[in-house]
C-alpha cells in the first residue's frame, strides 16, 4: 500500500478519470457522516453547479486530507480509485 506521499501522488496521477468517474453526490456523504470532511468543506465541494469542478474540488481536498489527517484517509482515498478500477 502506498504511504501518504504515494496515495497523494495516485490521486492526483489520475485526477482527469476521477473527474470523469466519479459521482461525488454518492461518495461525499459516508466521508461528511465518517468526519472526514466537515460541513464548510463539504459545502465548498456542492456549491459548483459543474459536476466536473465539484470532483475537482473533492479529489483536491482529499489528497490535502491525507496529508492533515494520515493513514486511513490516505487509505480511503485509495479505496476510492480502485473501486473506479485504477
Amino acid at each position: 500500500m502506498a504511504g501518504k506521499g504515494g496515495a497523494r501522488y495516485l490521486l492526483m496521477k489520475h485526477k482527469p478519470q476521477i473527474i470523469r468517474e466519479l459521482d461525488v453526490s454518492r461518495t461525499l456523504p459516508p466521508l461528511v457522516n465518517r468526519g472526514i470532511f466537515n460541513y464548510s468543506e463539504e459545502q465548498e465541494i456542492v456549491q459548483h453547479t459543474d459536476p466536473r469542478r465539484r470532483t475537482e474540488t473533492f479529489v483536491d481536498l482529499l489528497s490535502m486530507k491525507g496529508l492533515q489527517l494520515g493513514t486511513p484517509v490516505v487509505y480511503y482515498g485509495l479505496s476510492i480509485l480502485r473501486g473506479l478500477g485504477l
